[in-house]
């Protein structure tokens, strides 16, 4: 009984000590196997000892060369039974492509636990502008010319599309709540409730279909937060609640659309801060946040801009408000950018990009009255943000 009890001791002193708990969280390790879409990306990191020996060091290569570590004291021969080290990955510092990154905890004894986070390279960009294809306000007097202008202008684009998927944005105007009824009201000052803007939607998908030759479409009824605070011609003044109303309101106008093969129906906003002076932002997300939270799996798609300067934004909002209206969930940014100077309007995308961590564009909005052409507006935006733009280039008549 002595022999084994000696032999069962020597076995279990010359297991090898168990290597220390390694844990990597944050947004690094929420890039691991996709791309890296933002200009910096942090880990969170802790080691925690298994096997006696504490933590004696926590080191982080990226491609093979160590580029961060903690060394610990261990007074004594005695090192803590934890550590942890924040290292920030930076793109500029390390480049777009991708990338291997080794975390490595060691415990006092020798025993190295590790961790590895992959992240891809980017998509290849497309080298040049997709075709751009007509978006429309809408400017109609009465319910029957709504239904005519729709349909006309469905028609026009089913004519001019090459194949693809494009996307009709219909911008019927701003958000109104009028008496009982909910809907928009145009720049003429007509108010039509959402009844007769989900008919002028059907009469869109039959002009669609009757011009149609090849291709796919998202039919998308579009308003503004335009005014909601101060809306005139005896609408109702929004606060939150009748802004998500509004926008609840908006979602389920597209839920009964008679539509025809290849086309499907969508949500749109133009929301700018500089829209509404009188309104506080909160209005306005929530007229977003209304129309998303009940849109069924449709997309929104954002074709607003992101004036602002470091966090500060114009007229009270901040990026974080950008955010909730760019980056919220079922919304494709499809963002305006007209201009340059004095606003590099591409540029403020991208800086919303990188706070919001946008994963792509759905496309560009141009003018023809802008400062470039349509296609150059997609090729500014595809320049300086680091995520793909999609092949949809809209273009809005002044």
């Amino acid at each position: 009984m002595a022999a084994v009890g000696c032999c069962a001791l020597t076995a279990e002193a010359a297991s090898p000590p168990l290597p220390p708990s390694l844990f990597v969280a944050g947004r690094l390790a929420d890039f691991d196997h996709r791309p890296l879409r933002v200009r910096s990306a942090s880990a969170s990191i802790l080691a925690v000892d298994r096997g006696g020996g504490g933590i004696a060091s926590i080191a982080v290569a990226v491609d093979g060369r160590r580029v961060a570590r903690e060394h610990l004291r261990c007074p004594h021969r005695s090192c803590p039974r934890t550590a942890t080290l924040q290292f920030e990955f930076r793109r500029g510092r390390f480049g777009a492509g991708g990338h291997r990154i080794r975390v490595t905890a060691t415990d006092g004894r020798g025993a190295v636990a590790s961790r590895t986070i992959v992240t891809k390279p980017p998509p290849a960009r497309p080298h040049g502008p997709p075709r751009p294809l007509p978006a429309f306000y809408i400017t109609a007097a009465d319910a029957k010319d709504l239904r005519h202008q729709a349909y006309d202008d469905a028609a026009k684009l089913a004519r001019v599309q090459h194949g693809g998927r494009a996307v009709l944005l219909l911008d019927f105007g701003a958000a109104r709540h009028h008496g009982s009824r909910w809907g928009t009201r145009l720049r003429g000052g007509t108010f039509f409730a959402n009844a007769e803007i989900g008919a002028a939607l059907d009469a869109a998908a039959r002009g669609y279909h009757a011009q149609h030759r090849t291709g796919k479409v998202a039919i998308a009824y579009v308003n503004t937060n335009a005014l909601l605070g101060r809306p005139g011609h005896g609408d109702t003044r929004m606060n939150a609640h009748a802004g998500r109303e509004a926008g609840v309101r908006q979602a389920r106008s597209i839920r009964r659309l008679r539509l025809f093969p290849g086309e499907s129906a969508a949500l749109g906003g133009d929301i700018e801060p500089g829209y509404d002076l009188f309104a506080p932002p909160r209005v306005s997300l929530e007229l977003v946040g209304g129309a998303t939270s009940a849109a069924a799996g449709r997309p929104y798609y954002d074709v607003g801009t992101a004036p602002c300067r470091g966090r500060r934004c114009i007229n009270g909002w901040t990026l974080n408000d950008i955010c909730r209206v760019a980056a919220a969930r079922g919304v494709r940014a499809l963002p305006e950018v007209y201009y340059e100077r004095p606003t590099d309007e591409a540029a403020q995308w991208a800086a919303a990009q990188s706070f919001c961590g946008i994963s792509s564009f759905a496309g560009a909005s141009g003018s023809r009255l802008a400062a470039f052409s349509p296609a150059e507006s997609w090729r500014l935006l595809n320049a300086k943000t680091h995520g793909p733009v999609g092949r949809v280039v809209v273009v809005f008549p002044r």
